[in-house]
Formats: structure tokens, sequence, C-alpha cells
């Protein structure tokens, strides 16, 4: 893999464990944070750190000759809103334009990107948002493909993994509906890899699914996720969805990753 001067704009749950990969690799990392007191802990990790604020995005003269851009900032409707999400971007995307609008860019997207519909969903599918979310996430891929053309997105499927196990989330949910969904899931090791796998492939200008391949329905993968923190069972309900299943037609075809938790299930022993 070449040796590369990389940005990462987001160094948390997902963009730190990266940036420290990255490193480990030879490449020259800076990685952004909005919290002054996180900055000893990025140098410590041989990360150039910058602070970053989203909302007045000017980047940094540190940012000017990097090779390759990651934005990993993520979307924080639920908190904020929708018109703050698209306004950061907005913002963002207009102080970057100094670095060029041929600048090698990985943008992180998710698969709510797609509609509830019944059925297999694919990067190939044409997507017509049904709900603000999704309009929303597309807006933003589409702002990121139209500003910088040489933008990978990778569309994550539920995140999870150290410090972020599924099972806590619901564990106060008295019932779990739709059982039979198919999970559209992903762990964090696996992020990653596709992520590091696309530069190393330089698979750029693609819309990629991060999803493990294998994807179990909702009562198996929280059934497991309950037993491995020792809670009891959850309560399933009916079935009151369209129960979309995400998959890639990328990965296998032009675009190579073998995952190492191709069940999601095999990933909760790792959380």
């Amino acid at each position: 893999m070449d040796k590369l001067k990389i940005g990462i704009i987001g160094t948390g749950w997902l963009g730190l464990p990266l940036a420290k990969n990255l490193r480990i690799q030879g490449h020259t990392v800076i990685g952004t944070t909005t919290s002054s007191s996180k900055l000893a802990l990025l140098k410590k990790e041989g990360i150039q750190p910058l602070i970053f604020n989203i909302e007045n995005p000017i980047l940094d003269q540190q940012l000017q000759d990097i090779d390759l851009l990651l934005y990993l900032v993520p979307p924080g409707m639920r908190h904020k809103g929708i018109e703050y999400f698209i306004s950061n971007i907005k913002g963002f995307l207009k102080s970057s334009i100094p670095l060029g609008s041929n600048l090698k860019t990985i943008y992180i997207s998710s698969t709510g990107v797609y509609p509830n519909q019944l059925g297999i969903q694919t990067e190939n599918t044409t997507i017509r948002p049904d709900s603000p979310t999704s309009s929303a996430l597309l807006q933003a891929e589409q702002l990121f493909q139209n500003q910088l053309t040489n933008t990978s997105i990778i569309r994550m499927g539920g995140l999870f993994g150290p410090r972020r196990h599924p099972a806590k989330f619901f564990k106060d949910v008295p019932v779990l509906q739709n059982p039979n969904a198919p999970v559209n899931m992903i762990h964090q090791k696996d992020c990653i890899g596709l992520i590091e796998a696309v530069i190393e492939q330089k698979m750029y200008g693609k819309i990629i699914n991060g999803v493990a391949p294998i994807a179990p329905t909702r009562k198996e993968f929280y059934t497991e996720a309950f037993k491995s923190l020792h809670l009891k069972q959850p309560s399933f309900g009916i079935e009151n969805s369209k129960n979309k299943h995400i998959v890639s037609a990328q990965i296998g075809n032009e675009f190579n990753y073998t995952f190492t938790f191709a069940n999601p299930i095999d990933g909760l022993q790792h959380c």
C-alpha cells in the first residue's frame, strides 16, 4: 500500500481506531476532534491532532496537501435535526474547496438511506426516499459526489463492537418487533477493514454497502446478543415492517474484502 497523508474528520468510536491502524501501517494521519481534551490522546498515538468545529468548518493548513480525506462525522440527526445535519455537510464542503475537487475522499454514510421496502437492496437499487432520514442521507451523499468527484461512499449497516453492544440498546425495551426481519449489521473491525481495503484497492468514485454478508433474523441475533451479556431473554412481537435486506453487489465483484465476522452473531463476543 502506498504511504499517504490522510486527513480524518472525526476521530470518535470508529475514527480513532481507524486512525491508529493507518498510522501503524506507515501513513501520516491528521485526526480532527471537537474537544481540546482529546488532543493529547491523538498526539500520543502518533496522530497529528487538529481541532475542528463542525458548525464553523475551516480547514487548517495541515490539510491542504493531503492525499486522502475521510469524513466520519456521524449524522447526529436524532438530537439536532435533519436541517442541522445537511447544513453542516454544506458548510464542510464549502470549506473544502481549497483542497480541490479531485481530492480522493471516503464518506461514511448509512444503510438508512434505503427505503423500508420488502426484499434485497444493493448499491444498484434506485433509491426513492420514504422518510426524512433517508432523504437527508441521500442528499448528503449527492453533495459529496457533486463537489468531490473522487468520493467513495460506504453505506454502513448497524454498527456494533467494543463499547457498543447491541443488546444494551434494547435491554429496556419490553418487546422487540419484527422477529423475522434480517439484521443489516457490521462489526467495528469490519468497518475498519472495509475502509482500509478501499484505500489499498484505490476504489474511489464507488458506492459500497458495508454490511455483513450473513443476515440472521432479529430474533436469532438479539437472542444471542442478550445471552452474551447474561440478560433475561427478550420478548418478541409481531411483524409490522417490510423487512429490507441490504447486501453488497460490489464486494466479491470488482472489490475484494473478506469479513472477519461474516455472521454478525460471531462478533458479539468481541464487543
